[in-house]
């Protein structure tokens, strides 16, 4: 791990040091795209961790032998972990 750390150092610095200046202009718009893209990805990101983490915490947790999935409970609410199921 540290060998792979010391590349990904070594190669950083190098592209670092390599860069030549663009004189490049960004407009109003482009930067506005640039923070919907970030903030979409974090949002998808966000979603997917959350539906496969759901699904593999069911995968790991004993199934309990009274719990029927599509029955309504005693109190007239159905349990939460029943939508996912």
């Amino acid at each position: 791990m540290k060998k792979v750390m010391r590349i990904a150092y070594f190669s950083l610095c190098v592209a670092c040091m390599l860069t030549v200046s663009a004189f490049a202009y960004l407009d109003p718009s482009t930067t506005t795209a640039l923070i919907q893209l970030i903030a979409g990805l974090a949002v998808a990101a966000g979603v997917g961790f959350g539906i496969f983490r759901h699904k593999i915490k069911h995968l790991f947790q004993k199934k309990d032998k009274t719990h029927d999935s599509g029955e309504i409970k005693e109190t007239g609410e159905a349990k939460s972990d029943d939508m996912f199921d």
